[in-house]
């Protein structure tokens, strides 16, 4: 769900939402700045650091790239900017795991080191604190939530167990436990090193449509990047 600031970035954000495009930077200084124009000496309005995940207008084939960072996992703030084409290294880029099973609350990927397995069930509103406004649903356990336009989500992920090279990889529950009507055909699985990887899920339908990026970085749970996909 989004606050009346994720509106205001969002409008600057919604020019490349029909077809996102996500990446991370390239750079070895281990961050980019981002630039209020497209010009080296133009004002740095922001930074993106090492593997955070931003979205891109792959359509831009300019030498600097329109970009929106977020800079919340609640997508309550955000950058719209500039960067140079040098520094943009997009997930498309990366190795995917090809190997993905559906089931009908479930999904599968893995290759010969690395298995993710995310899982979900039944959203019961007996089990959740469920807070109104003008009849409205805006927050579930006094949290904003993805996947729906403010109605009672049909699904929850309940569940995401990342398995690397035989270790399991420990997975905070505020990593899902916001995150409403999977879609697991929509999975895909970048691998950056063998312990570094984005694992994404596009969720929702209508206005309540988003993307879920879970960053692992060295082996372990780094953060999660959410925006929305209308």
């Amino acid at each position: 769900m989004k606050t009346l600031i994720t509106l205001i970035f969002f409008s600057g954000a919604c020019s490349f939402a029909n077809g996102q495009s996500f990446a991370i930077i390239n750079d070895p200084d281990g961050y980019v700045n981002i630039r209020e124009n497209r010009s080296v000496t133009s004002r740095i309005i922001g930074k993106i650091y090492n593997y955070n995940v931003f979205d891109y207008d792959k359509s831009d084939k300019s030498e600097w790239v329109h970009i929106y960072k977020q800079d919340s996992e609640d997508e309550s703030g955000g950058t719209v900017g500039y960067v140079h084409r040098s520094r943009i290294l997009p997930l498309s880029t990366f190795n995917t795991i090809k190997n993905i099973d559906f089931f009908k609350d479930s999904c599968i990927g893995r290759n010969d080191s690395l298995t993710v397995i995310i899982k979900s069930s039944s959203f019961n509103p007996v089990k959740h604190k469920l807070f109104y406004s003008d009849k409205a649903l805006e927050k579930i356990d006094g949290k904003s939530f993805w996947g729906t336009d403010k109605t009672l989500p049909k699904k929850a992920i309940t569940s995401l167990k990342i398995i690397n090279n035989g270790m399991p990889i420990l997975i905070p529950q505020s990593a899902f436990d916001n995150l409403y009507e999977p879609r697991f055909k929509t999975l895909k699985i970048f691998v950056q090193t063998s312990d570094s990887f984005y694992i994404e899920l596009t969720n929702g339908e209508g206005d309540g449509a988003y993307t879920v990026i879970w960053i692992i970085k060295g082996n372990k749970y780094f953060k999660k990047f959410t925006e929305s996909t209308i």
